[in-house]
């Protein structure tokens, strides 16, 4: 028989921690089909040291939700704070008061279809609604507000859907949809309800509690590590320490199942997370329910691991899902180490498969302190329990990678999970000038800093009788395999091994930048200091499944500071030697033909010595450049227009109709005619260049390099860093122009496209201050006078210059530089010297760039 007046629910236990028959823990059935066995844990006040004891059970569905509503305990009953049968006027508690159309159950609002008003009253604990505002109506319903209710601001569309303001209130099993149709009074329910929200205390879940009373009964010193790994000095204290109260601990871990392995599912998440759809979209072609939801969404996932044969894609749809909704990651953390603790079959295939996983979310995601330091305990407890055993090693790979771990741009790539599975690293094979073959060891947390380093510390110079293709092969292949520690090709790129590179190399004494770049035939950007070099390959692994584009990494440079002082036999000049012909074929060095075709011969005798016949030839575009084959063909006469508006319609209708197909065969036509022009004069042009060619015999290697990089160095611009810029305030008040925008060592230029001499030069010290006015405008103020560049390469331009002051700041310390920079150069001066920051996502699309950029 139901309560007269209704009921008013209110479950309010030490300052906050609110529990409407919310049935957290778990339960587990013993082996001979006893009774489940209730897990107990204390619920603590904050601030107090008096605790409570509290059976809680695991949650079994064998009723709805409507029967499990009503079945209320006595020890709950008591807590359930009974009121009046109806609203007053005159109540101290009510906050806020007033009419509000509630949505109808299971319905849709539409404007033919009105929902009912009813009386609504925000009091400091609940939200309430009754029939009428007159003493003695009926209270139709009730919502309990604490920590994780949530309240969302009116939608302006669905006002011009509907013609009202929506406002919605999240609860733990209810949600109301009030609407009104004056937005000011939305605003005020809002703020009311929110306000009442941020005052309750923060909800903390049973496994919260155990997670502290486990770290209080071991001792704050043995949980304090946040960082790298204890030293065994250190781990054998810690030891020692949990074997002062080991009574204590075993007795958390018999009495609370919640911490332990269990084959049910989990109706609820270990943490506390908001109700309601608050967060629950992703960037992304992935869509996600609530946060709640999806925690146990993701347990039953783990669950399915344990009978997976190739768990590989469901571990890295886990990580996705870690990577979208950041929040998550606490919670697997939680889920994981609840499955590892006191499996039916440790060391079993199904319990590695959460030790794999495991392994994978500590290279990729770094937890909260207090959940870091619960796992740390957990890991050191299963070295000590399990020692030499799988489990263990798999613990011991991710205490070490915890103290390095930082945020992941991706999610691992699946060659990646295999060899984390493995507890291995991946080799990363660097082709570049002069070095025929070097593989690099890396890890998940290997930056590109720590792999420049280690190329700028292992220069050398060149050796006679050194294959041609050995040193003129530009570009480094991407290769992720499992490390072979008995190779002697691999080198470790490790701040504590990097000195074990390849001997032979060496760059550390030259002025010159170095960067890593990704290159393919669509883009090429620097990789910047900072960035990880698995989240390089697994992004270029993606583009090129999606494009079919094979994407490289190339070690070159980033910036020029001397270029006459270095070696002709050495490494760096045949990496200079291939920049300069990068320089040429994209268009970046105004010279005549005659000029450009002997350039072509000298590349072709650095490449395979004297003319022969049976010599592999390149393609005509790696040798010449391809834009002046096509600067040589008559531009397409566009059709004139006709005249009058009657001919418009019939050339209009006769492109449409039978006319249609002959104007496109004509096109058609004109475009085959357009390429045997263009063959044809490729093929002359080659000829011209074999005939250079011929004449080049007995030419070294090396002297055709250095003729080659003589003739560019002609150009005054050799050296700088090449943009493509519109100009949209010149100096002499003209329009917008296309211009190049050379940024070197000792000053900032200005070029007209296939002009040798700049149109104007500012050095450093005039100019006042430079940066981003907005994200394809470039802002440059020289003197009195502000230049506003149009292009897509803001933050490259930007970064540049920082990098150039820096240098320049490095090299003359007595001489500080008062140039004021813009922001991006807070981290250009701590960088190495000879190495490029290379900070920020550059992207920038070929031909914009030059032969460094």
């Amino acid at each position: 028989m139901p309560f007269p007046g209704g009921l008013w629910w209110l479950l309010c236990c030490r300052q906050g921690f609110t529990l409407l028959r919310r049935d957290y823990g778990e339960a587990e059935r013993e082996a001979d089909g006893e009774a489940e066995e209730d897990a107990s844990f204390e619920l603590r006040a904050q601030g107090e040291r008096a605790s409570l004891e509290v059976s809680l059970s695991q949650p079994t569905r064998t009723s709805s939700g409507s029967e499990r509503s009503l079945l209320v305990s006595e020890d709950m009953r008591s807590l359930i704070v009974e009121k009046g049968p109806g609203p007053v006027e005159e109540d101290p508690d009510a906050l806020v008061k007033g009419w509000l159309q509630r949505e109808v159950r299971g319905g849709v609002k539409t404007p033919w279809l009105r929902p009912r008003k009813y009386w609504f009253v925000l009091t400091p604990d609940s939200l309430d609604y009754y029939s009428s505002n007159e003493r003695g109506a009926k209270r139709l319903g009730s919502l309990v507000l604490t920590s994780l209710c949530s309240v969302l601001w009116p939608d302006k569309q669905t006002y011009k859907e509907t013609g009202f303001w929506s406002v919605t209130v999240f609860g733990r099993k209810h949600c109301y949809r009030l609407y009104t149709e004056h937005l000011h009074e939305a605003v005020r329910w809002v703020c009311a309800v929110q306000k009442v929200i941020d005052s309750k205390a923060p909800v903390q879940t049973p496994t919260q509690l155990l997670m502290r009373d486990v770290e209080v009964s071991v001792g704050p010193w043995a949980l304090r590590r946040v960082g790298a790994p204890l030293a065994a000095a250190a781990i054998a204290s810690s030891s020692q320490e949990h074997c002062e109260s080991p009574e204590v601990l075993e007795q958390i871990y018999r009495c609370n199942p919640i911490l332990r392995y269990t084959s049910s599912p989990l109706y609820a998440p270990l943490l506390p997370f908001p109700y309601g759809s608050l967060d629950q979209s992703a960037p992304g072609p992935h869509s996600y329910t609530t946060l709640r939801d999806e925690a146990v969404k993701l347990f039953n996932s783990l669950q399915q691991l344990e009978s997976q044969q190739d768990p590989v894609p469901l571990i890295q749809g886990i990580l996705q899902t870690c990577l979208d909704l950041p929040p998550l990651v606490d919670e697997i953390y939680c889920q994981l180490v609840k499955q590892t603790t006191e499996p039916p079959a440790p060391g079993g295939p199904g319990d590695l498969h959460y030790w794999q996983l495991l392994t994978c979310m500590s290279c990729t995601f770094l937890p909260s302190p207090p959940v870091l330091r619960f796992l740390h305990f957990h890991l050191d407890r299963t070295e000590r329990r399990f020692p030499a055993s799988e489990m263990a090693k798999y613990a011991c790979f991710i205490q070490e990678a915890l103290g390095k771990t930082r945020g992941r741009e991706c999610v691992p790539s699946l060659e990646e999970i295999l060899v984390l599975m493995r507890r291995q690293e991946m080799v990363c094979t660097v082709h570049c000038p002069g070095v025929a073959a070097c593989s690099v060891t890396i890890s998940s947390h290997t930056t590109a800093q720590e792999v420049g380093a280690a190329f700028a510390r292992g220069w050398g110079r060149l050796e006679e009788g050194t294959p041609a293709m050995t040193y003129l092969c530009p570009f480094a292949v991407l290769s992720t395999a499992a490390r072979d520690t008995q190779s002697p090709l691999v080198a470790f790129v490790s701040p504590q091994v990097a000195q074990e590179l390849v001997s032979r190399l060496g760059l550390s004494q030259s002025p010159n930048l170095f960067a890593l770049y990704e290159q393919s035939r669509l883009r090429e950007q620097p990789v910047g200091s900072s960035t990880l070099l698995a989240d390089v390959l697994t992004s270029r692994a993606g583009d090129e499944r999606e494009h079919d584009v094979p994407c490289r990494l190339r070690f070159k440079h980033y910036g020029f500071l001397d270029t006459d002082s270095v070696p002709r036999d050495s490494l760096e000049f045949a990496l200079l030697f291939e920049q300069a012909h990068e320089m040429v074929l994209r268009g970046y060095v105004p010279t005549s033909e005659e000029t450009l075709q002997t350039l072509a011969a000298l590349r072709l005798q650095s490449l395979n010595s004297d003319f022969s016949t049976r010599a592999p030839f390149p393609r005509l575009e790696e040798l010449f450049p391809p834009r002046v084959l096509r600067a040589r063909l008559p531009p397409p006469r566009p059709n004139p227009p006709p005249k009058c508006r009657g001919a418009r319609l019939r050339a209009g209708l006769l492109a449409g109709g039978l006319w249609g197909h002959s104007l496109a065969k004509q096109r058609a036509e004109q475009d085959l005619r357009l390429r045997g022009r263009l063959r044809e004069e490729g093929a002359s042009t080659m000829a011209a260049i074999v005939e250079k060619w011929k004449l080049l015999q007995g030419m070294g290697r090396p002297e055709a390099m250095a003729a080659y990089v003589a003739l560019v160095r002609e150009w005054p611009g050799f050296g700088s860093t090449l943009f493509d810029v519109d100009l949209r305030a010149s100096p002499v008040g003209a329009g917008p122009q296309r211009l190049w925008l050379g940024i070197g060592a000792k000053a900032v230029s200005l070029y007209k496209p296939g002009e040798p001499e700049p149109l104007d030069s500012f050095c450093y010290s005039r100019i006042s201050s430079f940066g981003a006015s907005d994200s394809s405008t470039f802002r440059l103020s020289v003197e009195d006078q502000d230049l506003l560049f149009e292009t897509s390469q803001v933050d490259e331009i930007a970064q540049l210059l920082n990098t150039y002051l820096a240098s320049m700041s490095a090299r003359q310390p007595a001489q500080p530089q008062e140039l004021p920079t813009s922001p991006l150069s807070a981290d250009a001066a701590v960088q190495p010297r000879g190495l490029c920051p290379a900070a920020g996502p550059w992207q920038h699309l070929l031909p914009a760039g030059s032969f460094s950029s």
